[in-house]
């Protein structure tokens, strides 16, 4: 019986740290909820390129090679 008044004490006062956390949604995305993931991506990609350019800054021409193949680099 002590045992377990000391186990639930040990239970509330030092917690295991796992977190019951009710899912709220599906972890599975729709296709055409990817499909506006990479178009978002894509255009913050390519504002972000495009303010290294104003800066002077230069890619690699290697990476730049692998964005004008269609890589997502």
């Amino acid at each position: 019986m002590t045992f377990g008044v000391l186990q639930k004490m040990k239970d509330h006062f030092w917690p295991t740290g796992k977190v019951n956390v009710p899912e709220t949604r599906s972890s599975h995305l729709s296709p055409s909820e990817i499909d506006l993931v990479k178009q978002r991506l894509r255009a913050n990609s390519d504002a972000a390129m495009a303010r290294q350019r104003e800066r002077g800054k230069t890619v690699n021409p290697r990476i730049a090679a692998a964005r004008a193949n269609g890589a997502n680099v």
